[in-house]
């Protein structure tokens, strides 16, 4: 009876393997966006998140809350000005000068930060952020101030 048990379990193991490799093949097609039409989420700068921009701005200074030295203020995207400016961290460059206005070229990005709430229930952890999409620009070239 012993051996039966080994057997139907392995056989088991077996067929979750089997099963979970067919199944993860067709769930990563399903998901992804370009195979579902779903559309690419909106970013901050109120274009498609990848949409190639080109941004202006100026650093964010203490004024405007706790900031690190990469938040620009970006009051410009693609030649037309926002109504309101906007604050994005900027990833490619070592720091933002500060007072300088700089024009980046590049696409805006996001990835998911914080500690999902069930994860939190399940573990009693205490994270640092809450569960959320965090947006920012990835650099792909500097057009002012001049790269030297």
């Amino acid at each position: 009876m012993i051996v039966r048990l080994v057997i139907v379990a392995a056989g088991l193991s077996c067929l979750v393997f089997v099963t979970g490799c067919v199944n993860s093949g067709r769930e990563a097609t399903e998901t992804a966006p370009q195979q579902r039409g779903d559309r690419v989420p909106m970013g901050r700068l109120g274009r498609p998140i990848g949409s190639y921009l080109t941004i202006e701005g100026v650093r964010m200074g203490a004024e405007q809350g706790k900031v690190g030295t990469k938040t620009l203020l970006v009051d410009t995207v693609n030649g037309s000005e926002l109504e309101q400016p906007i604050g994005i961290w900027i990833e490619n460059v070592e720091a933002l000068p500060a007072s300088t206005r700089c024009v980046f070229k590049g696409y805006e990005s996001a990835r998911w930060i914080g500690i999902p709430q069930e994860v939190i229930e399940a573990t009693g952890c205490e994270p640092q952020a809450g569960w959320q999409l965090w947006r920012y620009f990835v650099v792909t070239s500097t057009v002012r101030p001049d790269q030297q």
